[in-house]
């Protein structure tokens, strides 16, 4: 797991200002529903490719992250419809708890499903990948730095022009985040 590659990792490719604001422009887009499985597809690429990638063929890219999103939320089916048991009842917090791992387990299936096909994400593959000292204490990274990054960009809120940076700051989180985990689960 290298931190500083994965936070440099957008700026090393020669185009990455275009490809930025294209995604930029998706990730503000995704208001409209369909857009989001569009960047959901393009952070696959970001798992599956060793530069940034481009936005080619977006038709396919909005259905690959279509399709992950279908996979995800199979994962997160069961831990929700628990959470929604009686307060307080050991299904509620057994759900909670399931939830909290499908959470912990998304990078590892977005991991297999980009480069090992869909019916890899179900696969004992995903949770050997998460089950490792690497991919445990990048988790705990990407949602650190993830934080770090959002407090200098919250606090400047009051200037009204951050707002339109929020989708450029949102998506490189989430490169940042993507790319991280992926570095992680190859170390092994």
């Amino acid at each position: 797991m290298d931190i500083v590659k994965s936070l440099k990792y957008p700026f090393k490719d020669e185009e990455w200002t275009k490809k930025l604001l294209i995604g930029s422009l998706l990730t503000a887009a995704s208001i409209f529903i369909i857009p989001i499985f569009t960047v959901l597809g393009y952070l696959l690429r970001v798992l599956r490719e060793d530069s940034l990638p481009g936005f080619n063929d977006l038709g396919q890219m909005t259905i690959e992250g279509f399709k992950a999103a279908i996979i995800f939320s199979i994962y997160a089916a069961i831990p929700l419809a628990l959470i929604f048991s009686p307060e307080g009842s050991i299904l509620y917090y057994t759900g909670g708890i399931l939830y909290l791992v499908s959470g912990y387990l998304m990078y590892s299936v977005f991991y297999e499903i980009a480069n090992n096909g869909w019916k890899a994400a179900f696969s004992k593959q995903v949770l050997k990948n998460a089950f490792t000292i690497e991919y445990f204490g990048a988790s705990i990274a990407a949602g650190l730095i993830s934080w770090l990054i959002m407090i200098p960009y919250v606090l400047s809120l009051i200037l009204i022009v951050p707002i339109i940076l929020f989708p450029a700051v949102y998506l490189y989180q989430y490169i940042f985040m993507f790319r991280l985990m992926k570095t992680a689960i190859e170390s092994e």
